[in-house]
């Protein structure tokens, strides 16, 4: 109730060494590395900004992720948060067209955006927190 949304904006952390560059062409910049991750529903009722604060979050666009490397994940201490392609909303926010694309995103606890990719490919995960010193 203090933040006129109108009158103020996020910070941007776009040069921070925490963010992992962009490798791929996306729709938008509205979740970029070092922007603060776009709000969505989820298809759970919940809403994304529910799951941050505590752990990164990986945030999974399109078919699920099999258990096992959903299981993977949460024992590196990553939450997984999964947006199907009927999420509109939650595809053109995190810069995707189609609702047959896959992306996951990296959201650091503070709720930023450390990286994002194209694919299912959670060994770039893994391999972004190593090279931002997140992990040793």
């Amino acid at each position: 109730s203090l933040i006129n949304p109108r009158q103020s904006m996020p910070i941007q952390y776009i040069g921070s060494a925490l963010n992992v560059p962009d490798a791929d062409i996306w729709n938008n910049d509205l979740a970029a590395p070092g922007m603060p991750a776009p709000e969505v529903l989820l298809d759970d009722g919940t809403h994304l900004t529910q799951h941050f604060g505590h752990s990164f979050v990986c945030i999974g666009l399109g078919e699920q992720l099999a258990q096992t490397e959903q299981a993977d994940l949460a024992k590196k201490g990553i939450k997984f948060v999964s947006i199907s392609g009927n999420n509109h909303a939650g595809y053109s926010r995190f810069g995707l067209s189609k609702s047959s694309d896959q992306a996951l995103l990296l959201v650091r606890p503070d709720g930023y955006v450390m990286g994002r990719w194209r694919g299912h490919d959670t060994a770039a995960l893994t391999l972004a927190m190593r090279q931002t010193g997140v992990w040793l």
